[in-house]
């Protein structure tokens, strides 16, 4: 999970920084949303859980720290930036839209007139080329659909950059944790 979110958040303002209307930046905003809803979901199910949450009773001060910045994301549920922002995101954007779905045929028939295509990078593999315009369809319903205006964007970014750190933090803490207390020689590592 917090591999995901990092590798997701990075790439998201690395493709932001090249502007502000980045449709490959839009494509890692919605996918970082996503998961962090995803994260906090699972944290929040694991904080119901009275062994997990001895475990992390036990750990540094400085892991249960990171817990405590990313709490107030998702707890209480209600009105919280994972219900309010990452859930409907994630709702609207993990799967791909029903065939005749009349907001994405809307959304549809008004890119008609755009001018899109395929990106290439230097190489010219497959896994190389991005399918903008699938982007692009997916930042119009944002815009429409769901009244996100760029300005919102930079705001949720700022507000995940404050939530995503802290996550992947205390997610690395619990890692180290557990293995700390595995007997010797239950994990190895080449170093």
């Amino acid at each position: 999970m917090a591999n995901d979110i990092l590798q997701s958040f990075d790439a998201m303002q690395r493709e932001f920084a090249e502007g502000p209307d980045s449709p490959e930046g839009l494509f890692y905003f919605w996918l970082t949303c996503a998961q962090f809803r995803e994260g906090a979901k699972l944290l929040s199910g694991g904080l119901e859980d009275s062994e997990i949450k001895k475990f992390i009773d036990t750990m540094d001060a400085s892991d249960q720290s990171m817990l405590a910045l990313i709490r107030p994301a998702f707890e209480p549920f209600a009105g919280s930036f994972v219900e309010r922002i990452a859930k409907p995101i994630r709702d609207e954007f993990f799967h791909y839209p029903k065939p005749g779905s009349q907001r994405w045929d809307e959304v549809l028939s008004q890119m008609a007139d755009l001018e899109s295509g395929l990106r290439f990078r230097a190489d010219l593999n497959p896994a190389s080329t991005r399918g903008v315009f699938a982007d692009e369809l997916r930042t119009l319903y944002l815009i429409q659909y769901m009244g996100v205006s760029t300005d919102e964007i930079a705001d949720v970014m700022r507000r995940l950059a404050d939530y995503v750190g802290p996550m992947v933090r205390f997610a690395h803490g619990c890692l180290g944790s557990y293995i700390g207390r595995l007997p010797e020689g239950v994990v190895t590592h080449d170093l």
